[in-house]
């Protein structure tokens, strides 16, 4: 053979090597979203026929606000999981989440929403200052919130 050709083939081969070996070992992470589920366990009630509550919208503790999961591993050593993560804003989804499960308790007659101009009888504002998977005992991790 002669050596312009061996070249050209040396060439060609590490070429086509050097496309395939990036998707070798590579693996594909897919993200996971997951919302939050807040049902109710027991009969709605009647007793609030009178109130209307407005529930504004709920605020997170900015360490805990962002949609990636967060875990706990040590005393001062948290950790957000960009794989797993909310599907919404946190704060976004506990605030309808509460609105969800106020509305269907019968505790009020209306749950407005910031802006209506309904007069409520009550307000309801929140703050969580917590939001993590605890994996600091390994074998019994536990939900905060």
């Amino acid at each position: 053979m002669n050596d312009r050709l061996i070249r050209s083939l040396i060439c060609l081969i590490l070429a086509a090597s050097a496309m395939l070996v990036p998707g070798c070992g590579a693996k594909s992470y897919e993200k996971q979203q997951f919302l939050l589920d807040a049902r109710r366990t027991s009969s709605t009630t009647t007793s609030g026929q009178r109130n209307v509550v407005e529930v504004r919208r709920f605020t997170i503790d900015p360490a805990f606000s962002g949609k990636g999961l967060t875990y706990r591993k040590d005393e001062f050593e948290y950790e957000s999981d960009f794989y797993n993560e909310f599907l919404i804003a946190p704060d976004a989804m506990i605030t309808e989440k509460v609105r969800n499960w106020l509305s269907q308790s019968g505790l009020a007659r209306r749950v407005l929403y910031p802006g209506s101009y309904v007069d409520p009888n009550y307000v309801l504002e929140g703050n969580v200052v917590a939001l993590y998977g605890d994996f600091r005992a390994k074998a019994f991790p536990k939900p905060v919130f």
